[in-house]
């Protein structure tokens, strides 16, 4: 066949052979391309119609056998869920009812148990919805014991009253330590407030003693060495009792007046001075006539000052 087709176009052509086999090539691919695009369109929609059958033949399999498989969970769900024993239930106050009786009656045992430990606790019922805070109280045992609840007023105020009276009874005052009198305490007596060991307590005798004693509780900020957090301690534990005047200004001499601690060396000869110059004070507010004695160092210095004669 392909012999006359070539023996055809020689002659008709008047091509070569190699000419001839070129154009038979170029034929038929050009055959091949004309026809190949018509055939794969064809063979794809054929191959879609195909898969779109399958795949809906696969989904109601799928879906029968869910159904199927569902409807036995949901049945064997049914089978299995749990039911409330049989209960022989009578009128009774949960105020009242005691341990025996619950599980009498076939209430569970946590159910019942909770419930009298809810009263131990103090808790009463005073309305039948109040049963629901039982722990384990399911909405079906409360169903079914809803009828059978009876809630005695005077029973509630009972339980209330009587729980208040054992509680009192539990309850013991203590006794209000005593206060300590800062001026007077020894350094051991002052060692039994927290944060005060043996150096702290010596320094607060020493600087008290030195000043003539506290006037104000502030000045425990002047004690070297007391933080803030044991200055608040002290101070909720002590009480300021009298002290007394340490410093005559007009008989004692320099070193005396500089020995206090609000007094230094220039104020003591300025305070010995003036007296040279006026004569001895007459009242102590005298003292802030001294030009470098300020108004704040007078207000610190006024209860320690005295000018008998």
């Amino acid at each position: 066949m392909i012999r006359l087709i070539k023996k055809w176009v020689t002659n008709t052509f008047g091509f070569s052979r190699t000419e001839t086999n070129g154009s038979l090539i170029l034929v038929s691919l050009v055959m091949l391309v004309a026809i190949l695009p018509r055939w794969f369109i064809n063979t794809q929609k054929t191959n879609e119609v195909s898969s779109t059958s399958d795949e809906i033949q696969l989904q109601q399999w799928f879906n029968s056998i869910s159904f199927s498989e569902g409807k036995e969970l949901k049945d064997s769900l049914a089978s299995h869920s749990p039911t409330l024993p049989p209960l022989t239930l009578k009128s009774f106050d949960p105020n009242m009812i005691s341990l025996n009786e619950l599980l009498s009656m076939g209430i569970p045992g946590n159910v019942a148990n909770n419930l009298i430990n809810y009263r131990k606790a103090g808790g009463s019922f005073r309305s039948k919805t109040d049963l629901q805070k039982i722990y384990g109280m399911s909405e079906n045992l409360y169903n079914e014991l809803e009828d059978f609840l009876t809630i005695h007023e005077k029973q509630i105020e009972d339980v209330r009253v009587v729980q208040t009276s054992s509680k009192e009874k539990n309850i013991t005052i203590p006794e209000p330590t005593p206060l300590i009198a800062i001026n007077t305490a020894t350094a051991q007596e002052l060692e039994s407030i927290r944060g005060i060991g043996p150096t702290l307590s010596v320094r607060i005798v020493k600087y008290r003693d030195l000043l003539g004693g506290f006037h104000s509780k502030s000045q425990l900020h002047e004690v070297y060495g007391l933080n803030e957090e044991v200055i608040e301690e002290v101070i909720q534990k002590i009480t300021i009792d009298s002290i007394r005047a340490t410093v005559n200004i007009n008989s004692d001499d320099i070193k005396i007046l500089s020995s206090h601690p609000y007094i230094d060396y220039p104020v003591a000869r300025a305070i010995i001075n003036y007296k040279k110059v006026h004569g001895a004070f007459k009242e102590k507010s005298e003292v802030k006539k001294i030009k470098i004695v300020s108004d704040s160092l007078y207000n610190k210095l006024s209860p320690y000052i005295s000018v008998r004669p």
